[in-house]
């Protein structure tokens, strides 16, 4: 078998089996912004048709205030609504399906979440609304998928 032949046969088999993906790779905010005091910050993501092995990760770091925390929520466009059209006060978690990450008060870190693979609206918020200072906040938080080819 000549080389092309071998090069094209590699491609093929690796094309059926589902390996000839694009990796795409996007920020899901800037990487440092400020959270004004009794704000939040909403950045949304939206996952197109054909989308699939969707995951939201990385790390994220508070300063300000006496206590430089911060509430970082990873919600559907649904969940979101509610969350913000509540006035129970129930907290939004993944076990009472209000909210999809739920950091609690942090000063930092880490999300790794792996999403659906249908389309979808999702929100990344970084809520300040309990807190009296504003906060500057240090992400590197990725949007990661994988489009079939």
């Amino acid at each position: 078998m000549n080389t092309t032949a071998k090069v094209l046969s590699v491609f093929v088999f690796l094309s059926v089996l589902g390996v000839a993906q694009d990796a795409q790779t996007q920020p899901a905010t800037d990487d440092h912004f400020t959270v004004a005091a009794m704000n939040l910050q909403d950045s949304p993501f939206s996952v197109a048709e054909g989308v699939k092995d969707v995951r939201l990760s990385g790390t994220f770091k508070a300063t300000g205030g006496t206590a430089s925390k911060i509430i970082v929520l990873v919600m559907t466009d649904d969940q979101y609504a509610r969350w913000q059209n509540s006035h129970s006060g129930v907290t939004s978690t993944p076990s009472n399906g209000g909210a999809l990450y739920n950091s609690g008060e942090v000063t930092q870190g880490t999300i790794n979440l792996s999403l659906p693979d249908n389309p979808a609206n999702y929100h990344v918020v970084f809520n300040n609304t309990h807190f009296r200072y504003p906060k500057a906040i240090e992400a590197d938080l990725k949007w990661q998928w994988n489009v079939a080819q």
